[in-house]
């Protein structure tokens, strides 16, 4: 039985970050980026190492002009797959 309740947590745990990203994304369709943002740092500390949430974050942190705050998380989707084609193509964008 506990490993079924461990899985059943982790799974809970992913819809609700996979949740709070799509609200997310949501809100900077709605032009609200640090609402936004204040959602997928939330959505990160439960689920830090999904790429789409990342993707999502560094794009909140550019849309409120924290540039630098946006490269390091492009660096964090480039470091856990270094094929991802939005984050090398920001990252080139902004080292040239």
């Amino acid at each position: 039985m506990g490993v079924l309740s461990d899985a059943l947590i982790t799974l809970i745990c992913w819809a609700s970050s996979e949740l709070i990203n799509n609200k997310a994304v949501l809100t900077m369709l709605k032009g609200n980026p640090g609402d936004a943002l204040t959602l997928l740092e939330e959505a990160t500390q439960n689920h830090g190492h999904d790429i789409s949430t990342l993707l999502n974050l560094a794009e909140a942190y550019r849309a409120m002009g924290q540039q630098a705050r946006a490269v390091e998380v492009w660096k964090q989707v480039a470091a856990i797959d270094p094929d991802q084609p939005e984050a090398t193509r920001h990252l080139r964008q902004y080292y040239q």
